[in-house]
């Protein structure tokens, strides 16, 4: 009885006082994979439990090859909850919370087509999504056959009605 109440209490020690940037470079691999691209992150901090926290800090999802900006996306915090049992077991993600802390995307078309918002495809995943919050965000969109040129922004906000995204651009068509 004791050993293992030890054992628990080690363990739970082990897990509060992990370092989970020591994994940060399998997740930005994992994650690169499945989008094709590279994915790297500055920091990475994950708070376990059943409903289980993590932020990502300084990501960048680069442009494929081709394009003339380096990034497609960078954000500066990234925060997410989700239950890792539910994806264990089932290999669905439910993800209650999504924060974005000021997003910047680049979002391009070639003249010959070819755009940065397109990923390889991958296997399916079923995804749930709660409540998603965008502070600050940005949008460069660049359409070069239609000599499109666009910069927005993004943000959500919480009203007694229920969410709202607030969207507001200037550019040329």
């Amino acid at each position: 009885g004791g050993s293992i109440a030890i054992l628990g209490i080690a363990l739970l020690a082990v897990i509060s006082l992990w370092d989970w940037n020591w994994i940060r470079p399998l997740v930005e691999a994992r994650i690169s994979a499945v989008l094709g691209r590279a994915v790297p992150m500055e920091r990475l901090e994950v708070r376990p439990g059943r409903v289980t926290g993590v932020t990502a800090y300084g990501v960048t999802v680069a442009n494929p090859p081709g394009f003339e900006t380096t990034n497609f996306v960078r954000v500066p915090r990234l925060s997410l909850t989700f239950e890792p049992v539910a994806w264990w077991r089932s290999g669905r993600l439910v993800l209650h919370t999504i924060d974005v802390d000021r997003p910047d995307l680049d979002i391009r078309q070639t003249g010959t087509g070819v755009n940065n918002w397109i990923v390889p495809g991958g296997t399916a995943t079923a995804l749930e999504i709660g409540s998603v919050a965008i502070a600050n965000g940005t949008a460069h969109i660049h359409v070069a056959r239609e000599q499109s040129d666009v910069t927005i922004s993004i943000a959500t906000s919480h009203t007694a009605n229920g969410d709202v995204l607030i969207v507001n651009g200037k550019g040329t068509h």
